[in-house]
């Protein structure tokens, strides 16, 4: 039994952290975005949840960020967190959740550069950091309406003859939301980790395409293939990958790619 505090809560991966571990542990719930981190008497009340916790998992975040909370949320709590427990609570653990956006060069918009600085204020604390691939969520083999890919089952309620998509988009190792709270729960029964930055991927490899595809399927809605790359000038390309998250779908990055060792997820 231990007290688990979620940054987070309301976000579609938050609220499953809370429903898995909240049969076994106390669960302290904690929405960032009704705080006002300038009033230093708000900041205290926010720090107190802190005390005599065991762990602490920050599922907070901006996918969109725009306003100057947005940005602190992304870059500054994290660290402002762990500050706070290595002085008051040696004993807590902290995990991070970023992005494995933080490690692809093309991803430059605002919310993974967001998560790469708050990466770099991390550098030499006790952070345990998990870099997250896409996430989907399933039930008796088929994908469910969850997190990003809820964007697709929108698109795909309009009544429409048919349903034109990007071909073949970004690449991806999604990973299905089960195994990363299974791989969650066990790093935090274990306790204690030399590791401080997993790098988590699925086993599979699928672009865009397949993925919508999948969910098309599903619904029993026609599709077709839009291959932007062969229809759009280089420059464009290129300022679209520079662009915001929704734009650069528009270019083929392979977000399976890098060098850092993964952690893959059977």
């Amino acid at each position: 039994y231990m007290k688990i505090l979620v940054t987070g809560y309301n976000g579609s991966l938050g609220k499953l952290v809370c429903s898995k571990f909240s049969n076994d542990h106390e669960i302290i719930k904690i929405n960032c975005r009704n705080i006002n981190f300038d009033n230093n008497i708000e900041i205290k009340n926010f720090l107190k949840n802190f005390l005599n916790i065991d762990v602490v998992i920050n599922c907070a975040a901006s996918l969109r960020p725009k306003s100057r909370n947005d940005f602190f949320i992304n870059e500054e709590l994290p660290k402002f967190i762990s500050d706070y427990l290595e002085l008051n609570n040696q004993k807590c653990i902290f995990f991070h959740l970023s992005t494995i956006n933080v490690l692809i060069s093309l991803r430059n918009d605002n919310y993974t550069k967001s998560k790469r600085k708050a990466e770099e204020k991390l550098k030499n604390s006790k952070t345990i950091i998990l870099r997250l691939p896409l996430i989907f969520k399933e039930k008796n083999d088929r994908i469910e309406n969850f997190g990003n890919l809820s964007l697709f089952f929108k698109y795909l309620n309009f009544p429409l003859p048919f349903y034109p998509m990007i071909y073949p988009g970004h690449c991806y190792e999604p990973l299905n939301i089960k195994k990363f709270i299974a791989f969650l729960d066990q790093l935090i029964v274990n306790k204690k980790n030399d590791k401080l930055i997993f790098n988590i991927s699925g086993n599979k490899k699928k672009n865009l395409w397949e993925i919508f595809k999948e969910i098309a399927d599903q619904k029993n809605k026609k599709i077709f293939k839009i291959n932007v790359s062969k229809c759009m000038p280089t420059f464009l390309l290129k300022y679209f990958a520079e662009s915001n998250s929704f734009l650069q779908q528009l270019v083929n990055i392979d977000n399976s790619k890098f060098e850092e060792k993964k952690h893959i997820l059977e």
